[in-house]
């Protein structure tokens, strides 16, 4: 097993995970300014995946001073992935970012 990581949670006490053990299946980052590099605020929403259990966690970091971190996160199922996206994204406050996350999600086969 690899190094954990601490993932915060909306509402809830964080959780700590084996990336390994729950491998990335999508992500989006939005920011300020041209380039990630100089940006002042960044807003970054992943999505890992082990078995039936998804987790959509997400954060807005700022550089201006005064400016806290905000976190969100939630655990769910594969039906309810697009949902959560959509909520941690409103918490973070970017809901355009919720877009290009479910962009990113794998495709479901129909």
């Amino acid at each position: 097993m690899g190094n954990k990581i601490k993932i915060n949670l909306t509402d809830a006490r964080p959780v700590s995970i084996d990336p390994e053990a729950w491998p990335l299946v999508a992500k989006a980052v939005d920011f300020d300014g041209q380039f990630l590099a100089q940006a002042n605020r960044v807003w970054e929403i992943r999505v890992r995946q082990k078995g039936e259990e998804v987790i959509v966690y997400g954060w807005k970091k700022s550089e201006w001073r005064g400016e806290a971190p905000i976190y969100a996160g939630e655990i769910t199922d594969p039906e309810g992935v697009v949902g959560a996206i959509r909520s941690v994204a409103e918490e973070i406050g970017n809901d355009d970012l919720s877009k290009a996350a479910i962009r990113d999600l794998p495709a479901e086969e129909i």
